[in-house]
Formats: C-alpha cells, structure tokens, sequence
C-alpha cells in the first residue's frame, strides 16, 4: 500500500483561488464555477489561475471512496 504524505500549501496561497473568484469562505466552489474560472485564465493567458483551479477540481476528489468505518 502506498504511503500518502500530507500536501503543503504555502499560508500566503491560502485562499487565493477564491479570493480571485469573489467567493466567500463559507461558500462550497461548485463545478460550474471552477470551470467558468478555467475557461477564463486559458483565455487570458493567466497560468497561475488555471493551476489553482486544477488543483481545486483534483483535491474534490482526493477524499472520495476512503472512507473508514
């Protein structure tokens, strides 16, 4: 079995995903709005912003299926 290592975000970089899409905390980043985000960094060319919503639709998934009685 694969170990798994915690994932570290740098405390600047928290948030800044939905700080750019006006997005409050308490609010869940639906599917809709992550690609709506994507669709618009591609277009302008904004690498950094489409990296941050790759991460997001990627770590949607990471808890699924693993859940411990």
């Amino acid at each position: 079995m694969a170990s798994t290592s915690p994932i570290h975000i740098k405390p600047s970089h928290v948030g800044l995903l939905r700080k750019e899409m006006g997005i409050p905390e308490g609010k869940k980043l639906t599917i809709g709005d992550l690609m709506k985000t994507k669709k618009k960094a591609k277009a302008s060319g904004d690498v950094a912003t489409e990296k941050r919503v790759v991460f997001a639709e990627n770590a949607r998934n990471w808890n699924k299926g693993n859940k411990t009685p």
